[in-house]
């Protein structure tokens, strides 16, 4: 939800070219919504509207964050963390400060047999 509680935004998929879209749809009826190219690396989880309600912010999966000006453009990359990535972040009330939580993921495959 944008910060004047007038759009909210999330991830969508676009039907006919099958890619992974931004958009930002008004609360009241009648109004236009605005669509945007991201990256196929885009982590789904969460995305989040900065203060001013300019931008939105998502991580892409290499853990950085990006943020797309809701007035158009191409996307912008704020982090460029090697590893370690941001799992998580909130900004803070006057948009000048990010927290966030970072760190890495391990996976491990196991073969059970024998039952």
């Amino acid at each position: 939800m944008s910060p004047d509680g007038k759009s909210m935004a999330g991830m969508d998929m676009d039907k006919s070219t099958k890619k992974l879209m931004l958009k930002i749809l008004p609360m009241e009826d009648g109004g236009l919504s605005r669509t945007f190219k991201v990256s196929e690396r885009v982590f789904l989880r969460l995305i989040e509207w900065t203060p001013d309600g300019r931008y939105i912010t998502y991580v892409d999966i290499s853990g950085n964050i990006w943020r797309q000006s809701i007035s158009g453009g191409p996307p912008q990359k704020m982090t460029d963390y090697k590893q370690n990535g941001v799992f998580f972040w909130k900004w803070s009330l006057d948009g000048k400060q990010l927290a966030m939580i970072r760190g890495e993921e391990t996976y491990d495959a196991v073969t059970l047999s024998g039952f």
